[in-house]
């Protein structure tokens, strides 16, 4: 495995030079639209928000997958113990996503807000809309901030999971 400093890991995952280069490739850790302007920005922002948690470029290719590629593993724990334990959540999670699809403003203020708003309607914990939310926007039950996590991931990204995942438990 390859340890990677912070200040270094973008290097190490953008460059191609830098780290093994089958992992990269393998996990399609990297795109070359990632390399200059809006691509390159959103990119950064990612690995600020995992650099924290993940400390091996197979960390990113395996637990961080779900910021790179939509084809990412739900842990089970995720998956009993946010989405399918309380019926609320299966019967709020397409309510909490048109929520967020109606904001006029993406970000991370304004998505806890509306995480908050619906809690309080719902007399509800926020954690119980959120933790869902997390389980079907990264897979896992725990992260980096949600908030942050779902203003970088971007809008269309978040709702479509979502959406997959309310999908699935009525199914």
């Amino acid at each position: 495995f390859v340890t990677i400093q912070r200040k270094r890991l973008i290097q190490h995952v953008a460059d191609p030079h830098h780290g093994p280069a089958e992992i990269r490739e393998k996990a399609g850790l990297y795109r070359e639209e990632w390399s200059s302007g809006e691509g390159r920005a959103w990119f950064v922002s990612i690995i600020g928000l995992l650099r924290d948690r993940y400390q091996l470029l197979t960390d990113f290719a395996g637990l961080g997958r779900f910021c790179f590629a939509d084809d990412f593993p739900m842990e089970q724990k995720a998956l009993d113990k946010n989405l399918k334990k309380d019926p609320i959540v299966a019967r709020e999670l397409p309510n909490m996503a048109r929520r967020l699809e109606a904001l006029g403003t993406w970000d991370a203020a304004s998505i806890e807000q509306a995480f908050r708003e619906a809690a309080e309607a719902l007399n509800v914990k926020v954690g119980l809309l959120a933790n869902a939310a997390r389980a079907a926007v990264s897979g896992q039950t725990v992260g980096p901030a949600l908030f942050d996590l779902m203003a970088v991931l971007g809008r269309e990204r978040c709702i479509s999971r979502m959406d997959l995942a309310s999908a699935s438990l009525r199914a």
